[in-house]
């Protein structure tokens, strides 16, 4: 996993196969974001050939989380197969989805010039 700081908001981009320990070092990032001033989280599944199926479950309470904070997690680049994964969970409208990194990145700012 790649991790990118872009001004405000965290870059996470999975890679290759994430398995149980990408997704362990994956919700300890999210989880040192929630201590900090970090609210604003992209996952970008654009190189992630595989992701562990227990990885939209361990999501789910960081990302609510977040949002009670007024933060989000936004997912770019989810294929059909992720996305699979994502239903399969029960879990497939409950993340918002982004075709790209620079849309994602474009609705945070939205988001946030709102307030």
């Amino acid at each position: 996993m790649k991790v990118t700081l872009l001004s405000d908001v965290v870059l996470a981009e999975l890679e290759g196969e994430v398995d149980q320990g990408e997704v362990a070092r994956l919700t300890a990032l999210i989880g040192h974001c929630l201590e900090g001033a970090r609210s604003k989280i992209i996952l970008s599944f654009k190189d992630a050939q595989h992701i562990n199926y227990q990885l939209p479950m361990q999501l789910r309470p960081q990302v609510d989380d977040l949002q009670r904070r007024a933060g989000a997690v936004k997912l770019a680049h989810v294929s059909d197969y992720h996305q699979r994964i994502f239903d399969a969970m029960g879990l497939g409208d409950q993340f918002e989805q982004y075709h790209s990194v620079e849309q994602a990145l474009l609705s945070l700012c939205d988001t946030w010039s709102a307030h």
